[in-house]
């Protein structure tokens, strides 16, 4: 009996010793892939600075260091030449940065408000002077306009252009607004032809995750407009990492908490009492003509907490936002063969959203 139960025992503890030993390798190969993926996510909301350090002749200069710094980024970003004279930043949010390169020996040059969008790459070639004393210069140098690295074909709009652009707080009006792209006839819907498509061929993402109806092909959820660093609309030459995608790829990037400390609270509101139409009764009332939709209502509050909560290493953001409206449609106004009367149609809505 002893050595029975012994035998039960081993034969027991060895095939618990399997099932761990499966489990570690099931966890593995998923830790990998989770990595993979956010690899290939990554490069679809975030941009890469490349460039080289040369002299005045033309040769490369190692030993270079190069500092990067950003109020999108947790700390400063440092790197250091090698004999190409070569730099690269991957991996960068979107938004402002300053370079600075120091070499013993030479002028140090800082250079001030690089651009860096999402899924692109800025090449910068910096030429630096020799000089027997310390010496600093500041350069203001245009970000290039061209990728000389992706071929697709994007037009992006961060969030400085998003306040001072009279849009409707939502992601369907800012999509409207580029080249390229055509407004469904049905105002509610919210959908777009992107690059001639359909609108069921359009693709959406936040911060690279898809966020796509699968059913519809509509945006799956709402977001916050002051949660939105850069929206990012492409029309064509997509990348390997967007997938089979026939109409356009709406990419939107989201803050990040990193910088100094502070709130932000936006109310914004609007109803008939406070707009006009630009177009006279008498062409409204014209047969056939369907009435532009109008916001009868509209409330809309939100607020954004952001900061750091470890210096350097982590941050925080926050936003919730609350929009209550009442809106009219195109719809005509008319009088079925029975008399019954059909009145104007209106839409309201009461949306709680939070990031």
């Amino acid at each position: 009996m002893k050595n029975w139960r012994k035998l039960i025992q081993r034969t027991q503890t060895v095939r618990r010793l399997k099932v761990v030993k499966k489990s570690f390798g099931i966890l593995a190969i998923l830790f990998f892939l989770t990595g993979l993926t956010s690899f290939t996510l990554a490069q679809t909301y975030t941009g890469t600075l490349r460039g080289k350090i040369i002299s005045k002749e033309g040769v490369a200069l190692p030993n270079a260091s190069i500092y990067l710094s950003s109020p999108n980024l947790l700390g400063i970003q440092t790197y250091f030449t090698s004999e190409t004279g070569n730099l690269i930043f991957p991996g960068l949010p979107p938004g402002f940065y300053r370079l600075m390169v120091e070499i013993p020996g030479y002028k140090t040059v800082s250079i001030d408000n690089i651009i860096i969008r999402a899924g692109k790459t800025v090449h910068l070639n910096i030429t630096m002077e020799t000089t027997p004393t310390e010496e600093k210069i500041t350069r203001t140098i245009p970000t290039p306009t061209i990728d000389a690295v992706s071929p697709k074909n994007s037009t992006s709009i961060d969030k400085d252009l998003l306040r001072h652009i009279p849009f409707l707080r939502n992601l369907a009006d800012v999509i409207d607004s580029m080249p390229g792209v055509a407004t469904e006839r049905v105002p509610f819907l919210k959908r777009s032809f992107i690059h001639g498509q359909d609108a069921q061929e359009n693709t959406f993402a936040f911060d690279g995750l898809f966020i796509t109806d699968p059913s519809d092909r509509h945006l799956i959820t709402h977001f916050t407009f002051e949660t939105v660093e850069e929206i990012e609309v492409e029309t064509a030459a997509h990348p390997a990492e967007v997938g089979v995608t026939e109409g356009g790829y709406v990419n939107v990037i989201t803050k990040s908490g990193a910088g100094r400390s502070g709130g932000e609270l936006i109310i914004y509101h609007t109803s008939d009492n406070v707009s006009s139409l630009l177009r006279t009764e008498e062409a409204l009332n014209s047969p056939g003509i369907s009435p532009p939709a109008l916001d009868k209502r509209l409330w809309d509050f939100s607020l954004s907490l952001g900061g750091v909560l470890y210096e350097d290493r982590l941050s925080y953001f926050g936003n919730a936002r609350v929009l209550s409206q009442k809106r009219t449609t195109p719809f005509i106004p008319w009088t079925d063969p029975q008399g019954i009367e059909h009145e104007e149609l209106h839409r309201s809505n009461v949306e709680k959203m939070g990031f």
